[in-house]
């Protein structure tokens, strides 16, 4: 894993993050510009969350993908997402499993979990490589207004 660099998530990493494209099921993944993030009230578009939540993965030097943190209810919620030009070459794993890590290193022995969306395969199959197990299916009003089935997962040993 020595080839990823975990570094800050600055505004620079979260502005090119807005340009990144996913196509077809992916789509969902696409994010508004940097000012209509700002203006809806992204939570990355906050110096103090991105400082406290966020973190980037960097491969020779360029942006990877990124990763949050958020300490909820004695769990700790990871989230994750890779340039869409990467996604399907492994980096992916190797970036989940320093963010279990780095979670681990900031919160210790808190539970950690996910919830990803239950199409979502490649990402699930991630997961579980990682040592995530799914607990439970979970109906979510997403951002859009969509209603979405996700997938709870825990790491396992963790419950």
């Amino acid at each position: 894993m020595s080839d990823i660099e975990v570094r800050p998530f600055t505004e620079n990493d979260a502005i090119n993050v807005c340009d990144w494209i996913y196509n077809n099921s992916l789509e969902i993944y696409n994010l508004p510009s940097w000012n209509e993030a700002i203006s809806k009230n992204y939570s990355f578009t906050k110096e103090d969350v991105r400082n406290k939540e966020f973190l980037s993965f960097y491969i020779k030097d360029q942006l990877m993908g990124y990763g949050r943190l958020i300490i909820k209810n004695k769990e700790v919620v990871l989230g994750i997402g890779m340039k869409p030009d990467l996604c399907g070459q492994g980096l992916g794993t190797k970036a989940f499993q320093l963010l279990i890590a780095e979670a681990k290193k900031r919160y210790g022995d808190c539970g950690q979990t996910l919830l990803v969306r239950k199409f979502n395969k490649r990402a699930i199959r991630c997961y579980q490589n990682c040592g995530f197990i799914i607990l439970k299916e979970v109906k979510i009003m997403t951002r859009q207004g969509i209603d979405d089935i996700f997938l709870k997962m825990i790491l396992k040993g963790e419950y």
